[in-house]
């Protein structure tokens, strides 16, 4: 096994070691939010097919509900981009495995990426009926 997969397997069972509040306070602070717990709602991970650094696959966080993700590019001068691998299936199924870990099943990760994308469809079309507003009748 590679000091990769090692690294990857340690992160993982130590994600799987930690009560859910834990859990979340550490994904909150992934993606810049406060560590209250009062609103916990659900995240997740996810591999964008062609969001990569140095040729290796950096995963992102989804906030369920939320526009967009966080690609977990590493904050700071001396941090550095998480990568899990070159190849994308694998960098998939680690994907898969870290968020069961935090007790995210596939099903939920797909409820949570959808919900992410309709919020982002329900913005874009807000702007646009806005914008039509400012513009006024053709």
């Amino acid at each position: 096994m590679s000091d990769e997969s090692d690294s990857i397997e340690r992160l993982i069972s130590s994600l799987m070691n930690l009560s859910p509040d834990v859990r979340l306070s550490i994904g909150r602070r992934l993606i810049g939010q406060s560590l209250s717990v009062s609103e916990p709602g659900r995240w997740c991970y996810t591999i964008m097919e062609g969001q990569t650094s140095d040729g290796q696959y950096v995963p992102s966080v989804v906030v369920e509900n939320e526009s967009g993700h966080r690609p977990l590019l590493g904050r700071g001068e001396l941090s550095v981009p998480w990568r899990w691998g070159s190849d994308f299936e694998k960098a998939k199924q680690i994907a898969a495995e870290a968020n069961e870990a935090i007790g995210v099943s596939p099903e939920d990760a797909i409820e949570i990426v959808a919900s992410s994308i309709r919020a982002g469809n329900v913005a874009e079309q807000e702007r646009a009926d806005a914008l039509a507003k400012l513009d006024g009748p053709r």
